[in-house]
């Protein structure tokens, strides 16, 4: 992964601050599907780049138009899970780099360039097989049946694949969410859980990436549980296993 590089002309607290600011408003568009919300963080024309095409996106239309192809699974999970690397916390999954123009997220996948005090995006790389494998899906459900209490699933991942689920959750229920991988490192796959119509996390903990979490909801509706292979490492696919309780 990389390291977070703070050039000496940013080293000031404002500009740390405003990618902050920035990034919390692009992980909130994101996580809550709002394509117009993501739109307005974007500097036209964007710039999508798959394998040896360059494709510009050139206003709100055409993101809206393409965004699946864009703002993929992966993409989308990449972005969740970054963060800025500071002494004495958790190191995020995707730590940023903020230069003078600008900061990197996912080892250069999205570039936003630096326009006055904030950010815009201006280029998403996107792998190739990220759009043609059948992996790119909907969030799947998991149902709960009268009386039933827990529920698995499993699946594999390939490197930074993505794959996202659905609970819809009674206020005052106690959610209880466990994930295990063949990876390496137990850290290859982590979770992040957000309120699926808000896109805004539970805590910072489930915002952050995790292996385990749980807690009780005040807030009823439905949950998306978003899981992400974080690492480029290891075997080609590695295989998940998630497990979700509801108490």
């Amino acid at each position: 992964m990389v390291t977070l590089v703070l050039a000496i002309a940013v080293s000031s607290a404002a500009p740390t601050s405003a990618a902050e600011t920035f990034l919390a408003q692009l992980q909130r568009a994101v996580a809550g599907q709002d394509r117009r919300a993501v739109a307005a963080l974007v500097q036209f024309p964007l710039l999508q780049v798959t394998g040896i095409l360059r494709v510009p996106i050139a206003n709100l239309a055409q993101l809206v138009e393409r965004y699946d192809n864009c703002f993929t699974p992966e993409i989308r999970a990449m972005i969740g899970l970054s963060g800025i690397a500071r002494r004495g916390s958790p190191r995020p999954a995707h730590p940023i780099v903020v230069s003078p123009d600008g900061l990197t997220m996912g080892n250069g996948a999205v570039w936003a360039k630096r326009v006055g005090a904030s950010y815009r995006v201006a280029r998403v790389i996107v792998p190739p097989e990220w759009l043609t494998r059948p992996h790119i899906r909907d969030a799947q459900r998991i149902p709960f049946r009268s009386g039933q209490a827990s529920a698995l699933r499993s699946g594999r991942l390939a490197a930074l694949e993505a794959q996202s689920y659905l609970v819809t959750i009674a206020a005052g229920q106690r959610l209880e969410v466990r994930l295990e991988s063949d990876g390496r490192d137990p850290r290859d796959a982590l979770f992040r859980i957000v309120h699926h119509a808000r896109g805004r996390p539970i805590d910072a903990a489930a915002g952050a990436g995790a292996t385990t979490w749980s807690g009780a909801l005040t807030d009823g509706g439905d949950y998306r549980i978003d899981i992400a292979r974080v690492s480029r490492q290891g075997a080609a696919e590695i295989v998940y296993r998630l497990a979700v309780a509801l108490r």
